[in-house]
């Protein structure tokens, strides 16, 4: 048994619970953030491609067109992060998950969950919207869209390297990155 030293004494502390939970967290995070974007990308490309945004920019002006998509998904988005959050707290209610023995599951991380949601489906929402409205044909864009999506997961396949040696010179210049 590993126990877990704090100021007002010691607790049990379970590496599983303690590492893998926040893992679990953060891609589901990143799939919300896709999900959402991939959304976001083939309706542009599906209204690229049957010209129908020809239509909608003669009622409309980019910026209307392009913010509407992005905040309309984007609340999307924020619906089903939200109902993950609401199950969440429901089996917590129902003692399914142990919320005693789970710290970090609380309403102050939910909002931060919530935050870094927003925040990361504005960032990628813009560049998929960019992609999207670039490309020429599906094709290109599909191959864009991979790479950019690797480049998105590349920090959470190096956690484990990171936790075996967060002082590492690598690590210190990939913090500042």
């Amino acid at each position: 048994t590993k126990y877990q030293l704090l100021s007002e004494g010691q607790q049990e502390w379970d590496f599983y619970i303690q590492f893998y939970g926040p893992l679990i967290g953060v891609f589901l995070l990143f799939m919300a953030i896709f999900t959402s974007g991939g959304y976001l990308f083939s309706s542009i490309l599906l209204e690229k491609s049957n010209r129908v945004i020809e239509v909608l920019l003669s009622y409309s002006t980019t910026t209307q067109l392009m913010g509407g998509k992005i905040l309309g998904l984007g609340l999307l988005g924020l619906v089903q992060v939200l109902m993950w959050i609401c199950l969440t707290m429901l089996m917590m209610a129902a003692g399914i998950i142990p919320a005693h023995e789970i710290g970090y599951l609380n309403l102050g991380n939910a909002a931060y969950f919530l935050g870094y949601f927003s925040l990361g489906f504005l960032f990628y929402g813009a560049i998929f919207i960019s992609v999207g409205s670039l490309s020429s044909n599906e094709y290109d864009a599909q191959q864009i869209n991979q790479l950019l999506r690797t480049v998105a997961i590349f920090p959470v396949l190096l956690s484990l390297m990171v936790l075996a040696e967060p002082n590492a010179g690598w690590v210190r210049i990939l913090s500042y990155i």
